[in-house]
Protein backbone atom coordinates (compact mmCIF):
# COMPACT_ATOMS: atom_id res chain seq x y z
CA UNK A 1 0.00 0.00 0.00
CA UNK A 2 2.62 2.32 0.82
CA UNK A 3 4.49 1.27 -2.78
CA UNK A 4 1.41 2.39 -4.24
CA UNK A 5 1.10 5.87 -2.13
CA UNK A 6 4.45 6.93 -2.81
CA UNK A 7 3.80 5.69 -6.70
CA UNK A 8 0.54 7.81 -6.86
CA UNK A 9 2.59 10.76 -5.18
CA UNK A 10 5.32 10.17 -7.87
CA UNK A 11 3.50 9.95 -10.42
CA UNK A 12 1.39 12.83 -9.90
CA UNK A 13 4.33 14.95 -9.32
CA UNK A 14 5.69 13.87 -12.90
CA UNK A 15 2.63 14.75 -14.16
CA UNK A 16 2.30 18.12 -12.73
CA UNK A 17 6.00 18.60 -14.02
CA UNK A 18 4.84 17.66 -17.12
CA UNK A 19 1.94 20.04 -17.45
CA UNK A 20 3.93 23.00 -15.82
CA UNK A 21 6.80 22.17 -18.50
CA UNK A 22 3.64 22.29 -21.27
CA UNK A 23 2.38 25.40 -19.68
CA UNK A 24 5.52 27.02 -19.79
CA UNK A 25 6.50 25.91 -23.71
CA UNK A 26 3.16 27.39 -24.50
CA UNK A 27 3.18 30.31 -22.95
CA UNK A 28 6.66 30.85 -24.65
CA UNK A 29 5.56 30.12 -28.07
CA UNK A 30 2.33 32.13 -27.49
CA UNK A 31 4.47 35.22 -26.79
CA UNK A 32 7.14 34.49 -29.51
CA UNK A 33 3.72 34.38 -32.36
CA UNK A 34 2.81 38.03 -30.04
CA UNK A 35 6.15 39.46 -31.03
CA UNK A 36 6.00 38.26 -34.85
CA UNK A 37 2.61 39.37 -35.58
CA UNK A 38 3.41 42.88 -33.40
CA UNK A 39 6.77 42.87 -35.74
CA UNK A 40 4.02 42.18 -38.95
CA UNK A 41 1.80 45.15 -37.89
CA UNK A 42 4.77 47.37 -37.30
CA UNK A 43 5.94 47.00 -40.50
CA UNK A 44 2.72 46.74 -42.04
CA UNK A 45 1.47 50.05 -40.39
CA UNK A 46 5.21 51.81 -41.88
CA UNK A 47 4.49 50.47 -44.88
CA UNK A 48 0.62 51.86 -45.24
CA UNK A 49 1.97 55.33 -43.57
CA UNK A 50 4.96 55.32 -46.46
CA UNK A 51 2.10 54.69 -49.05
CA UNK A 52 -0.29 57.00 -47.88
CA UNK A 53 2.30 59.45 -47.73
CA UNK A 54 3.12 59.04 -51.48
CA UNK A 55 -0.12 59.11 -52.55
CA UNK A 56 -0.81 62.60 -50.90
CA UNK A 57 2.03 64.15 -52.21
CA UNK A 58 1.13 62.69 -55.62
CA UNK A 59 -2.68 64.18 -55.16
CA UNK A 60 -1.11 67.25 -53.94
CA UNK A 61 1.32 67.61 -57.67
CA UNK A 62 -1.53 66.80 -59.52
CA UNK A 63 -3.63 68.80 -57.98
CA UNK A 64 -0.93 71.81 -58.47
CA UNK A 65 -0.62 70.45 -62.13
CA UNK A 66 -4.60 70.64 -62.85
CA UNK A 67 -4.55 74.14 -61.89
CA UNK A 68 -2.14 75.41 -63.68
CA UNK A 69 -3.36 73.98 -66.61
CA UNK A 70 -6.89 75.26 -65.70
CA UNK A 71 -5.00 78.82 -65.60
CA UNK A 72 -3.12 78.49 -68.74
CA UNK A 73 -6.51 77.30 -70.86
CA UNK A 74 -8.21 80.64 -69.32
CA UNK A 75 -5.39 82.66 -70.15
CA UNK A 76 -5.06 81.31 -73.67
CA UNK A 77 -9.28 81.36 -73.82
CA UNK A 78 -8.88 84.79 -72.84
CA UNK A 79 -6.16 85.85 -75.99
CA UNK A 80 -8.54 84.00 -78.45
CA UNK A 81 -11.52 86.19 -76.88
CA UNK A 82 -9.52 89.23 -77.33
CA UNK A 83 -10.26 90.16 -80.92
CA UNK A 84 -13.29 89.16 -81.25
CA UNK A 85 -13.89 91.02 -77.55
CA UNK A 86 -12.48 93.90 -79.57
CA UNK A 87 -14.76 93.53 -82.58
CA UNK A 88 -17.70 92.97 -80.88
CA UNK A 89 -17.41 96.32 -78.84
CA UNK A 90 -15.77 98.35 -81.94
CA UNK A 91 -19.40 97.28 -83.58
CA UNK A 92 -21.46 98.01 -80.29
CA UNK A 93 -20.08 101.77 -80.50
CA UNK A 94 -20.89 102.03 -84.56
CA UNK A 95 -24.40 100.84 -83.62
CA UNK A 96 -24.37 103.29 -80.69
CA UNK A 97 -22.92 106.55 -83.02
CA UNK A 98 -25.65 105.22 -85.61
CA UNK A 99 -28.53 105.16 -83.12
CA UNK A 100 -27.65 108.55 -81.24
CA UNK A 101 -27.49 109.91 -85.35
CA UNK A 102 -30.45 108.48 -86.11
CA UNK A 103 -32.71 109.27 -82.89
CA UNK A 104 -30.49 112.67 -83.26
CA UNK A 105 -31.64 113.44 -87.05
CA UNK A 106 -35.42 112.30 -86.03
CA UNK A 107 -35.90 114.66 -83.58
CA UNK A 108 -34.47 117.39 -85.46
CA UNK A 109 -36.48 117.18 -88.11
CA UNK A 110 -39.50 116.67 -86.31
CA UNK A 111 -39.36 119.65 -84.12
Amino acid sequence: MDNTKEFIISEGKRINHTLLAFQSKFENELKLMGDRFQVQHDTFVVDVKERFDATSVRCNDLEEMINKEREERLRQTDEQLKPIKAKLLGNLRNLEFFLNKYFSFGRGSRG
